[in-house]
């Protein structure tokens, strides 16, 4: 393949320059081999092997560890500490963010591991072979994001690495690139390409994951980390400083943090502070004394205007004799002292560079420098610095790519203030933004870019820390109020600044604590989250002061505040990537370990534990950010606790889960290994369940106790459950119960009606279920709704949600289809798709086991959910005729109790609408009175339900087994759980057979349904209580009523059916029925004739003596030899429904058939009067 080669022409990478490039890597091996890394491999390969052993004994699988790819290493020249980086990998190919961090000692001793991998490859990743290219993929996704203005151009192919770099005008400094990975995507692997790309104005640079087998997009981060904000007015004037001298900057010298805060200074070669870092000085960048440029750009950083946003170096400031000298008014328009603030700018990330090179920033752990004098990591990346920068207002960012490439900070003015005020002047934004590429490089080693783009990582708390530690001065006081950037809010210096909380130790201005995290309303998005991080520094800054004092010397310094710095930073080489608060924390207590011997263990434990990060705390998932469990207590050998509930859940509790087992989740949280011990459950304050865990629980590790017996519910509405262990030696208590409440819903009947008309969300009874806890539904208001009026509906905002193939669901109350006939589901959608492939999707899915299984009724993604054509703008339906209506069939789920679920799946496209859900059934209904004489007691007119007592009603109805006809979706019917727990007369005595037939004739069946009798008569739904239904239209209808033991009766005359229950009382003798003594008069009752033990075909008699009669095999049921046998079970020879067939003496089951054929004539037969 010829470079230079346009991406549209290009073929893979071809077999001369894959041999070539073979050849090369090759080459460059031996040769680092012979000469310098023999060590550095020894160490490698040393640190691998420790990596799968300690990795196979915590349970991963060796296949899952057999093909790890050293990512970064590097010795720590302070420490003396190896920290190696491996990314896992599957058929050569890397899984995405995956990470094994290995941290030694020169003895081969471990100081640290930390994984983040996945199990399974082989059973997850089904597909190798990308079915698009790399150019296809880097076209589409620049299209996508509509940054295509030039074909970019190939630069080179890295087929170890199976990555494509190309260059673009498009995207000034690093070209894009197209790298094949595996994505982690729920229980499966994804072939895949991150694409990345800078876009022309920096204000993003996206790493982008799309399918490589459909291009549609799976997700994207960006390595750009943006800090903007909004608020308030005004700023004092200072008096004119000194002239200047020869190598003098004038700033705001930290730390002094703005205008508000202090004058400007003449600083004479800061650099000098610190040779170690700028041995040269700040102007300098190929290691020879004298300057190398004569504005504001050298070695660390190059600082410049881009009021374009074009990101090309704009003016920088000048000086022949290196006086940086300007003029500020503050009275004017940032435009006007550009050269004062750019100057600034250049001096605060050189003083960034220095000092955090004394915290072990260096060039190994991949800092900031284009020269890196001899001393290890790759350099040619010093930071891009962009003043007054003309992308957008009120911000600041710091996009931070893999060590070697040049990061690019970004710093804007702010507008809330008139004059508007220039970011650069603001030094806490500098720190902050510079602190950003600190973290980034730090945690997860200098070449991976991609460790901080999880929903729990820390880094904005990082860097809002050392944004405080770099404008901290003598004098302060931890109470202090700490505010961020209220000199560009036009806030005093006693402002709150930013963030939802200012940085304080005073607990009554910031309570915080890690429970916080979950409340996206308290502490929205990453700054929020990271308010809570920097929180808990501050206290453990002030602790460290407290003990040890505070020097303004940041060099060299060796105070408290010193102290916190060095943990805090070489915490970070210890926090694995994508990491969440319970890491972080465990990084700065490592480093404890390493560099002071773990002087300060007990100082910082008290600290976590104040804000809720104690040794027990949970960070759960930390890609998301709603499931992380505080805990206050300090380490100690014994603590065990109950840690979640599993079962019930708290929330909503449905009627299928009424019945089943508690399963609690327990932990041990100290370092000894427990066994043997009780954990208890109580309800409301009831009766204690207690339950043995008979095992060992490593510590650390957790395991699930369920409780004998099964949970039953009083009675609907909320229920409080205490759980509790009880550890004879435990240390500590507060984490040993979980106190929560669920609330047990009434089932919803049909018809059932979820409309967005109440503005509720989710509607109620409904439940909406938000993975990732970030956008999910709304209820919001529409002009025009599916018949042409205003409405409201509930609404998806995807043309702002960028989480690719993320759900969220809307999930409907338990539906009772008891005793509906012809269900239907009903509803509304409008979506215009936004196109590019970003297809949205909508799911709908049933479940008849409490949502433990569910099955897809409709779904459609992109264009074929689409209901008005495509736009890129955001979009709402402006005509009525844009809403598609939905009517799906669900009669094959007649008689059950169902969940639904609405399922929006994500792909950054446009906002998806859907109203008027509804539950319906088409058929009509029927409140059906019978008696069987059978079980039937005319002393107290009720029948007899001791089939239920005796546990032989069977789940199912038994119609089809014996061989009668089913019509009108009728047969297959299956009691609901519960069913059978009804007392008194609504006590359930049999199944029973009801038909509606022709109007005419009554000869031809239209429809069936087994339902279950009641003592009283009434005939029931699957539910044990509702009236019952069939799959018929409305109309005029003869009802007859069937049973497995007695003659079936009809109508006379036809009844009027709807989708309203119709009455209809069999059980009085003047209901007029088809034939001759259709019924048994008993008293004032009538009831069906008991005794049809054997069925004749079309047309059922009772008979006693000759062939087919009903009285033989009552004797043969008991054996056929011994007439005094008795036989227990569900038999239809057990003609009184007593449970036991008897042939002779008290409550047989032969002498009713004798009666009911006359009583003295054995030859009479009662025939079946059914047409």
């Amino acid at each position: 393949m010829v470079m230079g080669a346009k991406f549209g022409t290009m073929a893979p990478c071809a077999a001369t320059e894959l041999s070539a490039a073979r050849l090369l890597f090759m080459r460059m091996r031996l040769l680092c081999t012979l000469l310098l890394c023999s060590t550095v491999l020894m160490a490698q390969r040393s640190a691998l092997e420790t990596a799968r052993n300690r990795l196979q004994a915590l349970g991963l699988a060796a296949g899952d560890l057999q093909d790890l790819r050293v990512t970064d290493s590097y010795t720590d020249p302070r420490t003396g500490i190896q920290h190696t980086w491996f990314r896992q990998q599957h058929l050569g190919i890397d899984i995405f963010n995956s990470e094994v961090a290995v941290h030694t000692r020169a003895n081969g001793e471990v100081v640290h591991l930390t994984h983040r991998l996945v199990s399974d490859l082989a059973g997850k990743a089904k597909n190798a072979t990308p079915a698009i290219s790399a150019e296809d993929a880097l076209r589409q996704v620049l299209r996508n994001d509509g940054v295509l203005s030039a074909e970019p151009v190939l630069a080179r192919c890295i087929p170890e690495r199976h990555r494509w770099e190309f260059t673009s005008s498009a995207s000034q400094g690093a070209g894009p690139f197209a790298e094949l990975v595996w994505l982690a995507v729920g229980d499966r692997l994804l072939l895949a390409w991150n694409v990345n790309h800078l876009v022309p104005d920096g204000s993003h640079w996206w790493n982008v994951r799309i399918d490589a087998m459909s291009g549609k997009e799976l997700e994207r981060n960006d390595w750009v980390a943006s800090c903007g904000h909004h608020d308030r007015p005004d700023a004092p004037e200072h008096p004119l400083p000194m002239p200047a001298a020869p190598n003098d900057l004038r700033v705001l010298s930290l730390p002094v943090e703005s205008p508000n805060h202090g004058a400007r200074a003449l600083r004479n070669a800061p650099w000098t502070l610190a040779p170690n870092a700028s041995p040269y000085g700040w102007f300098d960048a190929d290691g020879v004394v004298g300057a190398d440029f004569n504005i504001t750009r050298g070695n660390n950083a190059y600082a410049c205007e881009d009021v374009n946003a074009d990101n090309l170096p704009g003016t920088s400031p000048s000086s022949a004799t290196l006086d940086f000298d300007f003029p500020l008014n503050l009275a004017n328009a940032p435009s006007t002292y550009q050269s004062a603030s750019i100057t600034n700018l250049f001096y605060v990330c050189n003083v960034m560079h220095d000092v955090f090179y004394q915290y072990g920033f260096d060039e190994v752990s991949g800092n900031f420098q284009q020269n890196n004098y001899g001393n290890g990591g790759v350099g040619n990346d010093f930071v891009y610095a962009d003043g007054q920068d003309g992308m957008g207002t009120n911000n600041g960012s710091f996009g931070t790519p893999p060590d070697g490439q040049n990061p690019r900070m970004t710093i804007m003015n702010w507008t809330f203030t008139s004059p508007n005020r220039d970011g650069c002047l603001d030094n806490g934004l500098v720190t902050h933004e510079y602190a950003h590429g600190i973290s980034n490089r730090l945690v997860g080693g200098p070449g991976n870019a991609n460790t901080l783009a999880n929903q729990d990582q820390p880094g904005e708390g990082w860097s809002d820390w050392i944004a405080l530690m770099m404008t901290m001065e003598p004098g302060d006081q931890g109470t202090d109020v700490r505010g961020l950037d209220t000199y560009l809010l036009g806030q005093p210096t006693t402002g709150t600044g930013i963030r939802p909380f200012p940085y304080t130790t005073n607990p009554a201005v910031n309570s915080l604590t890690y429970a916080n995290t979950n409340s996206s309303a308290m502490l929205p998005n990453a700054h929020g989250i990271g308010t809570m991080w920097c929180s808990v520094l501050w206290d453990i800054t002030w602790d460290l002061i407290a003990q040890y004092g505070f020097s303004a010397d940041l060099y060299n310094g060796t105070a408290g505040n010193n102290i916190a710095l060095h943990l805090v930073i070489e915490g970070m080489r210890y926090t694995p990537g994508s990491p969440g608060f319970v890491d972080a924390r465990d990084g700065i207590l490592v480093a404890d370990q390493v560099l002071y011997g773990g002087a300060n263990q007990d100082l910082l434990w008290a600290a976590f534990a104040a804000r809720g990060l104690g040794f027990s705390a949970s960070q759960g998932n930390p890609y998301w950010r709603f499931d992380q469990v505080e805990a206050f207590d300090l380490p100690t050998n014994n603590n065990v606790g109950v840690r979640a509930a599993h079962a019930p859940a708290p929330g909503i509790f449905h009627d299928c889960d009424n019945g089943l087992p508690v399963t609690m989740t327990i932990r041990n949280n100290g370092f000894t290994t427990q066994g043997n011990f009780n954990v208890s459950y109580r309800v409301d304050g009831g009766t204690i369940v207690t339950q043995l865990y008979p095992g060992t629980l490593q510590p650390g590790f957790t395991a699930q106790v369920t409780f004998p017996g099964a949970l039953t519910f009083s009675g609907y509405g909320p229920h409080t459950i205490k759980a509790w262990t009880s550890l004879a030696t435990d240390g500590y208590h507060a984490d040993d119960t979980l106190t929560y409440t669920v609330n047990w819903q009434a089932n919803a009947p049909t018809p059932m009606t979820a409309n967005a008309e109440d503005a509720l969300l989710p509607p109620s009874g409904w439940t909406a279920e938000n993975p990732d806890g970030l956008y999910t539904w709304s209820n919001v208001s529409l002009a025009m709704a599916a018949n042409c009026g205003t409405t409201r509906a509930f609404r998806m905002n995807y043309r702002t949600y960028n989480a690719p193939g993320q759900p969220d669901r809307l999930v409907s109350p338990l539906i009772n289809l008891a005793g509906s006939a012809g269900s239907r589901l009903q509803f509304h959608h409008a979506y215009a798709p936004y196109g590019s492939g970003l297809d949205d999707g909508l799911t709908v899915r049933i479940s008849t086991d409490c949502g433990a299984n569910w099955t897809t009724i409709y779904t459609a993604f992109g264009a074929a959910l689409a209901t008005a054509p495509q736009t890129t703008s955001q979009w709402v339906p402006t005509a009525c005729n844009q809403w598609q209506f939905h009517d799906i069939d669900l009669s094959a789920y007649d008689g059950q109790l169902v969940l639904i679920h609405f399922e929006g799946e994500s792909h950054f496209g446009n906002d998806l609408f859907i109203d008027n859900i509804n539950v319906v059934n088409t058929g009509v209904r029927l409140a059906l009175k019978v008696l069987l004489e059978g079980p039937y007691d005319a002393n107290t007119q009720l029948m007899s339900d001791a089939l239920r007592t005796a546990g032989l009603v069977p789940a199912s109805e038994p119609y089809t087994a014996l061989g009668f006809l089913h019509a009108g979706g009728g047969g297959g019917e299956s009691r609901q759980a519960g069913a059978l727990t009804g007392a008194g007369n609504n006590a359930i005595v049999d199944w029973v057979l009801v038909e509606l037939r022709d109007n005419a004739t009554g000869q031809s069946v239209v429809a069936t349904r087994s339902a279950l009798l009641q003592r009283d008569g009434d005939v029931v739904a699957e539910d044990g209580s509702s009236p019952i239904a069939f799959e018929a239209a409305p109309g005029n209808y003869k009802v007859a009523v069937r049973h497995r033991n007695h003659l079936g009766a009809m109508t006379n005359g036809s009844i009027a059916m709807s989708a309203t229950p119709t009455s209809l009382d069999l059980s009085l003798p003047a209901t007029a029925t088809h034939g001759t003594e259709a019924r048994k008069n008993i008293g004032a009752r009538a009831a069906l004739w008991a005794g049809n033990c054997v069925r004749d075909g079309t047309v059922s008699a009772l008979k006693y003596i000759g062939a087919g009669n009903d009285r033989d095999p009552v004797l043969v049921r008991i054996g056929g030899l011994l007439p005094n046998n008795t036989v227990t079970g569900y038999w239809s020879e057990d003609v009184n429904m007593d449970g036991v067939v008897k042939y002779t003496g008290t409550l047989n089951d032969r002498d009713p058939i004798l009666v009911n054929i006359g009583g003295s004539s054995p030859n009479n037969v009662r025939t079946e009067q059914l047409p």
